[in-house]
């Protein structure tokens, strides 16, 4: 497996903020049924109002190589509205995705916090937990551990390790396909200019 993106951000006058990107997965042996790549496009205009960020968003979900999945087109757009803010040390957050297209659930939602710690001046680490529902049950939470390591201003290394635990109603949504409880981890290579 292996992914790149690359994001734009901004801000306006008028007192939001703006964003943009594009990030691509390659998957090497995808269990059946699930496309082996995939390229996402997405954008977001958000504003502070003091007591949280608001933001409202698109991802646009494109498979190159496989364009359908059991059948149907595996394509598909979401629009998501989130909610953001910071209290005890914390960072909370709720994010609700609406399928447009409808190849999917129609509703995903998730609820997130999170706590970091600088460790030095070019260190700082992140524990996380997400927990996510269908419109119909309980998807999964995930429990996730990351650093982040400034080698330069521009460069940032990323490890991280995670682990995810399926819920039932998932594991019915996805027909029991490469829904097992994972752990996972990885390295981020960040570069900015």
């Amino acid at each position: 497996l292996y992914t790149y993106g690359f994001d734009v951000a901004g801000s306006c006058d008028c007192g939001f903020d703006w964003s943009a990107g594009i990030w691509y997965a390659e998957i090497d042996g995808p269990p059946a049924g699930f496309a082996d790549e995939e390229l996402d496009i997405y954008g977001e205009v958000s504003k502070d109002f003091g007591f949280g960020t608001i933001g409202l968003g698109f991802v646009r979900y494109i498979f190159p190589d496989d364009d359908n999945v059991d059948g149907a087109d595996a394509d598909t757009t979401e629009l998501y509205l989130s909610y953001g803010t910071s209290a005890y040390g914390l960072d909370l957050g709720a994010i609700a995705y609406l399928d447009v297209d409808a190849f999917a659930s129609n509703f995903y939602g998730e609820l997130s916090v999170a706590y970091g710690h600088d460790f030095t001046e070019n260190i700082s680490g992140e524990l996380g937990v997400n927990v996510g529902f269908f419109d119909d049950g309980y998807a999964q939470t995930t429990v996730t551990l990351g650093l982040s390591i400034a080698v330069s201003e521009e460069i940032s290394v990323n490890p991280y390790i995670a682990y995810s635990d399926t819920g039932s109603d998932y594991d019915d949504f996805l027909g029991g396909i490469g829904s097992d409880n994972q752990l996972y981890g990885g390295v981020s290579v960040g570069f900015s200019f």
